[in-house]
């Protein structure tokens, strides 16, 4: 059915959203330990919000 597709998709989508929040969080270079293991924490402990608050949270590095 179309909403099954619509579903697993979604669950694909956020399980995506989710591994690359985990990778960022931990390949940063600019974090230190303490930011780096409190964001960490988040993302892993609450999936679907720790990545969506890590990314809108995150500063951009802007070049002037």
């Amino acid at each position: 059915m179309v909403g099954d597709k619509i579903i697993l998709s979604a669950i694909l989508l956020g399980a995506i959203h989710w591994i690359w929040s985990v990778t960022d969080v931990v390949t940063r270079y600019d974090l230190n330990p303490g930011s780096k293991s409190f964001w960490l924490i988040l993302v892993m402990l609450i999936p679907p919000l720790g990545g969506m608050i890590y990314y809108l949270m995150k500063r951009k590095n802007v070049s002037m």
